[in-house]
């Protein structure tokens, strides 16, 4: 029998039933029930369809697509010995082991209580086991697995997000040499330039302008009508320009690229679609500008250094990130060593240095990670606040020199260097960040003052002393004093800044991030927060259709 007759037998009911046993945890069994869609309605829905209904998330059309597109022959995959469509068991928390004992790989889950539950006994069982059979085919495209005896659908928002996606490549490696039949995901390989316009400590976001470019292998593209030829005489060093649908599966979706944007900050300027026939390379090209939030951290301001994180949403379900091309793709060379290049403009390169950028393109949890490195530059501040300020403290150390009996002059001068001081800071106000907690200026400032009120102190304690004798005594070793421990703290200081010890390292700033965003994600305060599992469409859509929910 054929797939078309089998869902064609199928009731309303049985409809009803088959998405609830795949979606418990939705209402997508309602609305099916609502719209009476019959076994014959269901064999002829398309993508289309499946939205009118309501049904957004790319997940979960990924899976009704898996029932509806999968060819005849493939049949005897879905189907159980009743002749009934059967996708397979779904097991949550899943993982793939080796076992050493006999040389087999096995799939495990995390056992269920299914008590409760109305399945049949045989699926109750297998579930409450928690581990399946030796494995003999896997199909990571269309997240189907088969021990030769039972089904299961294994999805990778269901994988144990313990496994990553590194080490799970291994395991597909070892399952290949073993001999089972392992269907992977088509590779992708993605060029990122990036022009960082604008820093914004204060707002925590920053300005960019990037062009993004994806490269992967689909031969048969236009043999099987996926896309549409724009003109074939506009030939573009050997490319046809051409129009992707837009429910077709991308690697990325230029409409949602970035995980940490602001809302309606990201503007879409240009999109490029080509494929080389030759090659059966397909290539997209994407330009946006856009701001994107990030935790700044300024402890250590002006020495700061700032992590900027770029994420990019990703299909990391249908397409497998590479780091370099295959040379079979015969890109060129330009194109298979640039993969990222992060650049400041002139105005931000005056305030910020770039370092060596580093990059994540694993697909774990749905996205690749970009991270510029910038460190701040100090001679403005140097020049402009530490230098003035060290200046106004140092001259109050001539009230020593004015005989104690004048004490309104001696007075006079320290308030007047105090109001200097509090003045200029108001001043250069501007130029500090606004933030709750003390920064390196904030205590350098504050020891300024406390150093000038020390200095009024003594000139009021001074003044009481017995003699006249034992005043100018005092007067000079504080004097010495001041100017002993005033200018070898700078010295040190002028050492620890040229030794770089002053700026933490990149290792601590790091730590640092992550543990302040592990305390957002406490308090629910980020909205992209603590992403384990999911495709860049889930992530999207669930931050999206409901403001009020976080993840």
């Amino acid at each position: 029998e054929s797939k078309q007759k089998i869902m064609k037998q199928m009731s309303c009911l049985d409809v009803s039933n088959l998405i609830k046993q795949q979606f418990p945890k939705e209402d997508y069994d309602k609305k099916f029930r609502e719209n009476d869609v019959s076994g014959k309605d269901l064999a002829f829905m398309n993508r289309e369809d499946l939205r009118s209904l309501g049904i957004k998330n790319f997940g979960h059309l990924r899976r009704l697509e898996s029932i509806l597109f999968t060819r005849d022959e493939d049949i005897g995959s879905i189907t159980n010995s009743r002749g009934e469509l059967d996708l397979g068991i779904r097991v949550q928390c899943w993982r793939i082991e080796y076992n050493n004992a006999d040389s087999n790989f096995y799939l495990h889950w995390d056992p269920v209580n299914t008590n409760e539950s109305k399945l049949p006994d045989d699926i109750r069982k297998i579930l409450e086991g928690g581990k399946s059979r030796p494995i003999k085919e896997y199909d990571n495209f269309r997240d189907t697995l088969s021990d030769g005896t039972h089904h299961y659908f294994v999805e990778d928002a269901d994988r144990d997000p313990k496994v990553r996606c590194k080490e799970f490549e291994s395991i597909l490696k070892g399952m290949k040499k073993a001999g089972i039949k392992v269907t992977q995901r088509a590779n992708a390989y993605l060029t990122f330039e990036v022009e960082v316009s604008q820093i914004s400590c204060q707002n925590e976001n920053f300005n960019i302008s990037c062009q993004t470019s994806i490269f992967w292998h689909e031969p048969n593209l236009i043999r099987e009508k996926k896309v549409k030829l724009k003109s074939k005489n506009d030939n573009v060093l050997g490319d046809f320009p051409i129009v992707f649908p837009e429910d077709s599966s991308l690697p990325v979706d230029p409409e949602k690229l970035f995980g940490n944007a602001l809302e309606g900050s990201v503007t879409f300027v240009e999109r490029e679609e080509f494929f080389n026939p030759v090659t059966g390379i397909v290539h997209v090209h994407y330009k946006h500008h856009g701001t994107l939030e990030e935790q700044m951290e300024l402890h250590r301001f002006p020495f700061d250094r700032q992590l900027l994180h770029i994420f990019i949403l990703v299909n990391s379900g249908d397409y497998q990130f590479i780091p370099a091309p295959p040379r079979r793709w015969k890109l060129s060379k330009h194109v298979s060593r640039r993969c990222i290049d992060i650049k400041l403009r002139p105005r931000v390169s005056s305030e910020f240095q770039m370092l060596h950028s580093l990059m994540d393109i694993s697909g774990d949890n749905g996205k690749l990670v970009f991270k510029a490195r910038v460190q701040r530059l100090t001679f403005y501040y140097f020049l402009n606040v530490i230098l003035p300020l060290f200046v106004i403290t140092t001259l109050a150390s001539t009230a020593f020199l004015i005989d104690p009996e004048n004490i309104a002059d001696r007075i006079n001068l320290v308030v007047a260097l105090l109001l200097t001081s509090v003045a200029f800071k108001f001043a250069v106000s501007d130029h500090i960040p606004l933030i709750s907690y003390l920064t390196f200026v904030d205590v350098y400032i504050l020891n300024t003052n406390l150093v000038l009120a020390f200095v009024a102190v003594e000139s009021v304690v001074v003044r009481d002393a017995t003699s006249e004798e034992l005043s100018q005594r005092v007067d000079r070793g504080c004097f010495s004093a001041f100017l002993t421990i005033w200018f070898s703290f700078h010295v040190v200081f002028l050492l620890l800044v040229l030794f770089g010890c002053v700026r933490k390292s990149w290792d601590k700033v790091e730590a640092d991030n992550k543990i302040e965003k592990e305390e957002q994600n406490d308090g629910g305060d980020l909205r992209l927060g603590k992403i384990e599992r999911g495709t860049y469409r889930d992530l999207y859509e669930s931050t999206h259709e409901d403001e009020e929910v976080t993840i």
